[in-house]
């Protein structure tokens, strides 16, 4: 550990400083209970019960291992404390009520499910479960990765109304409790990269698990690469770049409370996605109900709708299906299918806090900077023999500068709508490349783009807003 002291710390910023001090007093009067202890706070003159808990988190910031020739990606995991509130049930109202809807069989086919869904208001917020009463909190908040081949931003359609297979009820949400911070992590790294294999720059390369611990993919080993345990590993690491993942924690966990022991979490409100499937050896194009997107929404070829755009979905549902008869399927074309399920809307009022509109305006602005950006500066000769010039290529780092100001979640997003068409003009001639995102086959993308395109007609003057804004509140310490 006599290691340790010769790690050199980059320098950070005064603002970064000022959220990083901000974060470690709001943890001050929880560092040192026992985890679970209940606590006590008296914001606004009501006495409310909470819970102190330890969350695992995921931290990514740039490092020089001592073992290797050059920086890499630090991707480990940090624990720290945090009391959440406690309300009574009774204080909530449900916005939104789910009864049934489908499933996909192991062997294909669609069959009826009866599983729930129940959104709830609380003081302006909407709420989802991820936990029932009887979960130990410890556990649910115990992992920073997903254990399973899909990565954070990869699992960020929450599905409702269509699910892959039937099965009981979990008794907490599948996808760790920090799944939209690592997204947000995920998503900035894989955009900032050039090269397609984004974890070959990620560092600790192997992480010793405990026995009897299984997970796929890439990620799940990371749960176990404690930050305090690798700094003596490396030689030096940006204290900005920590400094800037850290104070991301506390934006992250107020969106946690429990009601009546059960653990909720604030959420984007559901709407219609539209996407492609194949069944029976044809290619339909399916309506369902699924949460928006509260991080980066990288499945282009999914376009959302409103809660009360059925008539708008079903119009657009069928454009795409022509759309895939034109395109390079060898199956067969389907139909559109309405596998929206059964359900109320107690509260239409609460459902209506997400732009999606904006959103996907601003992801496709995003995905075409991010993916010209990365084709070009990969093969600098092709670009050339395209005729993408000089001042080509630096309105396109314009307008990656932006999506690299993005942070959903603190809100912080960059306005690159002003190069979407100049970005899509390059994008068709480097022949359409994408890592990051997924656009969809040609006429798909093209359909999709100008429906963005008219989004972008009449936009407002910035959109430098987020499309999803979790409640603030000073509950959660």
């Amino acid at each position: 550990m006599e290691e340790a002291d010769e790690v050199q710390i980059g320098q950070s910023s005064a603002s970064t400083n000022r959220r990083t001090a901000i974060f470690l007093s709001s943890l001050a009067d929880t560092r040192g209970r026992p985890t679970g202890e209940p606590t006590t706070s008296d914001p606004c003159s009501e006495r409310v019960m909470a819970r102190q808990i330890k969350a695992r988190l995921p931290l990514m910031f740039k490092g020089q291992p001592r073992k290797a020739r050059y920086p890499k990606d630090i991707l480990v995991s940090k624990d720290v404390y945090w009391t959440i509130p406690e309300y009574s049930i009774t204080d909530t109202e449900v916005a939104f009520h789910h009864m049934s809807g489908y499933a996909i069989g192991r062997v294909g086919g669609i069959a009826r499910s009866d599983r729930e869904l129940v959104l709830r208001q609380f003081d302006g917020a909407l709420y989802r479960k991820v936990a029932e009463r009887d979960a130990d909190l410890d556990f649910v908040f115990s992992l920073a990765f997903p254990t399973d081949i899909e990565s954070g931003f990869e699992r960020c359609d929450r599905r409702i109304s269509l699910r892959e297979s039937e099965g009981s009820l979990p008794k907490g949400d599948p996808s760790p409790c920090s799944i939209d911070l690592l997204s947000q992590i995920e998503w900035r790294q894989s955009c900032s990269r050039s090269s397609e294999r984004v974890h070959d720059e990620t560092w600790p390369y192997h992480v010793k698990v405990p026995d009897g611990f299984r997970y796929r993919g890439l990620l799940g080993g990371h749960n176990f690469a404690v930050f305090e345990d690798i700094v003596p590993s490396l030689a030096s690491f940006d204290g900005e770049g920590y400094e800037d993942c850290v104070a991301m924690y506390p934006l992250h966990l107020r969106r946690f409370a429990l009601f009546d022991g059960e653990l909720w979490m604030q959420t984007a409100p559901p709407v219609i996605r539209l996407h492609r499937l194949h069944l029976e050896r044809a290619t339909s194009v399916v309506m369902t109900i699924s949460l928006a997107p509260s991080s980066p929404n990288t499945r282009l070829d999914k376009p959302l709708f409103s809660i009360g755009a059925m008539s708008d979905a079903q119009e657009f549902a069928h454009r795409m299906l022509d759309a895939e008869i034109v395109g390079p399927t060898k199956s067969r074309p389907g139909e559109v299918l309405d596998l929206t399920g059964s359900y109320e809307i107690p509260m239409p009022e609460a459902l209506s806090s997400h732009d999606h509109e904006l959103e996907e305006l601003r992801s496709f602005s995003y995905g075409l900077a991010v993916e010209t950006r990365r084709f070009a500066r990969r093969n600098p000769e092709w670009a050339e023999k395209k005729g993408i010039t000089a001042q080509d290529m630096a309105d396109v780092e314009r307008s990656f500068e932006e999506v690299m100001a993005t942070n959903y979640v603190t809100g912080e997003f960059g306005d690159a709508t002003d190069w979407i068409d100049t970005n899509f003009a390059l994008w068709r001639k480097l022949t359409r490349k994408a890592t990051t995102y997924t656009f969809g086959q040609a006429p798909l993308s093209d359909l999709l783009l100008d429906r963005a395109r008219n989004y972008a007609v009449n936009r407002p003057i910035s959109i430098g807003i987020p499309a999803f804004r979790p409640h603030d509140t000073d509950l959660g310490r």
